[in-house]
């Protein structure tokens, strides 16, 4: 379960080859509403890559990631004070 509001998002990609794709977006288990919202991604160069985004009114409920990925890859999501 997760509780409403905004969060911070961080991902971060590595790679023993010279390049990867990543991806990923959050899903809502329960879709009522329907979120689908991206928590970042793109190519990464030179064994690693990294970003950050913000995710502003997510309601309060279940959630599921989508990752496609090409990298060794991670996400973490941190509530905003």
């Amino acid at each position: 379960m997760v509780c409403g509001g905004d969060y911070d998002v961080a991902w971060s990609g590595q790679t023993s080859n010279p390049e990867c794709n990543h991806s990923a977006t959050l899903h809502s288990v329960d879709n009522n509403p329907l979120v689908l919202q991206p928590l970042g991604g793109g190519q990464v160069f030179g064994g690693r890559g990294s970003g950050q985004t913000t995710l502003q009114d997510v309601p309060a409920g279940n959630y599921f990631v989508v990752a496609t990925s090409t990298c060794r890859w991670t996400i973490t999501l941190t509530p905003r004070s």
